[in-house]
């Protein structure tokens, strides 16, 4: 069965990472489990799912942060969907700035916590050196914005710990939205130093004993735990346990109401690598088994898929794997006061499974909301244009409205749009059947997996039937945001082959003074970007843009082009048999502009920009694009 591409894409504080795995999982109708991981190059990465339906994201541990679990992701309604995945971070500006000129006894930091418990402080030369944190008070006058400071603080929260990449939950339980200070010191009591970066939290500053430093933050990371997940553990130090001739098991107590993420580790040292077969147990060895049998080391669910109750004991039995009859895992040190470890049923003492374990718990903090941008008149109607901001805590967008001044307590308006949201950027829609003349109120709400919905994103606008349209492209050239070299207002849709690299900058080959966004393509490979444009139906438009190509071996028979391509009837296939397409553009290091024309079959033309490579040795040939324009040449016909 051919699955829909979708693309994981990891993206953290100020920085872009490529190259961490993505598992996305899910629970089907019937009750089996399924499970796919990313795989790919070039900072994008693909997997193949098995149909439509509501997916968990999630990342294993790399690069010293995660696991990350994103829950309710609708996808598969497209051939393509995006997905981005924010790391928990709620400060982080470990590998930036330096340290500080001066030695100092105390350094403290405020920040404002995103999640419901601190689960991890990094630092750089963090030997000896203890964290306390505190509540802040407010020392802002009654009815002004509030205002924190290092030096008037409330009670200490949690114990005081060392420097780790890991705290169990609710040791340091912060509530969302709330501020805290984190105070270091050195056990010792004398001076050292720590290092400093610009200030780049509006929320947050620095203070070195006592005194604020409003220029510098701590050059510090702090990972949370987001509302409604509870990290339980992940692994620390572990090595290769004995060999198992059936089984591996763990058990653990639960705090929360339903399994979000397991990942065990399978040591299978020079055999081929097989999958284990992982079972989730009550009690223990003997219990009944909860859900399907998991043929993957790793497993993601959606909220409520495989509900766990609070305080009860469950077991996690491990089979299979590379050799069934000498299974080896990894294990630690007795680490998890819940949990024991079990080798072919027997209990092991002062052992347990090295894992990764999250589970869900009852969230009631609100998302993020969106930020409305632009309501406009539209042929008759308006136009409402959201931005989404990053978030792994948004899965759908609903779009209310009502007649200005008719607000009223509990009424939220009238329905117009509910969106899903796999990743974060700008998102409209047209709404239509409105009284010309009267000002309408829209208010966009963010929708977690648990329900819960954000405060409104508001705009106001006032239909026209006399406007008139205006059809444009949004980032035509290039110079706006882009998400991971995926260019803002564009999305991605593959045709044959892998997903190629990406760019866009002013570099290289080809390059313009200005931006333009570009690929490589090597093998067989058919790649396009495309965007929805709102226009009029019946109307005539022509679709054009600069292209340039590179072909380094000048062979005829590698047979590289570049196109562009209009659906009149706004589809989003661009191999359907309503798109037209340019004639392809062949010749070597030129830029030339390449048009096609439509008349619209509905209210929105699809345009595409397209390059494809066939039989291509490794290096392939890069294809730019830009200014990229449409325009109604119906007067012109």
């Amino acid at each position: 069965m051919l699955g829909v591409p979708a693309t994981a894409i990891t993206v953290f504080g100020n920085s872009e990472w490529s190259g961490l795995p993505t598992y996305l999982g899910r629970m089907t109708d019937q009750g089996a489990y399924l499970v796919a991981v990313t795989s790919g190059a070039a900072g994008q990465w693909a997997a193949e799912i098995e149909g439509p339906g509501t997916y968990t994201a999630a990342i294993e541990d790399a690069y010293g942060f995660g696991p990350v679990v994103r829950p309710g992701l609708r996808m598969g309604e497209q051939d393509f969907t995006r997905v981005n995945v924010e790391v928990p971070f709620a400060y982080d500006l470990l590998n930036t700035g330096a340290p500080a000129q001066d030695q100092y006894r105390e350094y403290a930091q405020l920040f404002k916590a995103p999640g419901t418990s601190v689960v991890g402080v990094a630092f750089k030369n963090a030997e000896g050196i203890l964290i306390s944190m505190y509540e802040c008070l407010n020392v802002a006058k009654p009815g002004r914005e509030p205002t924190y400071d290092a030096n008037s603080l409330g009670h200490q929260v949690g114990p005081t710990v060392a420097a780790s990449a890991f705290y169990p939950h609710g040791l340091l339980p912060t509530v969302p939205g709330k501020t805290y200070c984190l105070k270091f010191a050195r056990k010792d009591g004398e001076p050292f130093r720590m290092g400093l970066a610009d200030n780049e939290y509006p929320d947050s500053q620095a203070y070195l004993d006592g005194e604020r430093r409003p220029d510098a933050d701590l050059a510090i990371r702090i990972q949370y735990d987001p509302s409604g997940q509870i990290l339980r553990h992940k692994p620390g130090f572990s090595r290769v346990y004995k060999s198992a001739r059936h089984s591996y098991g763990q058990t653990f107590a639960a705090k929360g109401t339903s399994l979000a993420m397991l990942d065990v580790f399978v040591a299978h040292g020079d055999a081929a690598y097989l999958e284990p077969t992982v079972r989730i147990r009550r009690d223990g060895p003997e219990g009944r088994q909860l859900g399907p049998e998991i043929n993957s080391h790793v497993a993601v669910f959606n909220p409520g898929e495989l509900p766990l109750i609070p305080g009860r004991k469950y077991y996690i039995e491990v089979s299979g794997g590379p050799m069934p009859t000498d299974l080896r895992m990894y294990a630690e040190e007795d680490v998890f006061a819940s949990g024991q470890m079990y080798l072919d049923g027997q209990p092991v003492p002062e052992r347990d499974l090295a894992m990764i374990l999250v589970e869900y718990e009852l969230d009631t903090a609100l998302p993020p909301p969106p930020t409305i941008v632009q309501v406009c008149p539209f042929h008759g109607g308006l136009k409402v244009a959201w931005d989404v901001p990053l978030s792994n805590d948004i899965t759908k967008v609903l779009l209310r409205r009502l007649p200005l001044g008719q607000e009223k307590e509990n009424v939220p308006g009238a329905l117009v749009a509910e969106m899903p949201v796999t990743s974060q950027g700008r998102s409209w829609c047209v709404d239509t059947g409105l009284e010309n003349g009267v000002t309408y109120l829209y208010r966009a709400y963010s929708v977690d997996a648990a329900g819960n919905e954000s405060i409104p994103g508001e705009g106001t606008g006032t239909p026209c039937a006399r406007m008139p349209l205006t059809v444009e492209v949004v980032n035509g050239d290039f110079e706006g945001q882009h998400d991971f070299l995926v260019p803002y207002g564009w999305m991605a849709k593959p045709l044959h082959g892998g997903f190629p690299r990406l760019r866009i900058d002013s570099a290289g080959d080809g390059a313009r003074a200005g931006n333009s966004v570009g690929w490589n393509t090597k093998g067989v490979t058919d790649f396009s970007l495309c965007q929805r444009v709102p226009c009029r139906k019946g109307r005539r438009y022509q679709f054009s843009a600069e292209t340039w190509r590179r072909d380094p071996w000048r062979n005829d028979n590698f047979n590289i082009g570049t196109l562009v391509g209009i659906d009149p009837a706004g589809g989003d296939d661009p191999l359907a048999k309503s798109v037209v397409w340019s004639q392809p553009f062949y010749k070597s290091d030129e830029w030339v502009t390449q048009s096609v024309t439509g008349v619209a079959r509905s209210d929105q033309v699809t345009i595409y920009l397209r390059a494809y490579g066939q039989y291509c040795p490794p290096g392939g040939m890069d294809a730019r694009f830009d200014n990229a324009m449409i325009r109604d040449i119906t007067a012109t016909q």
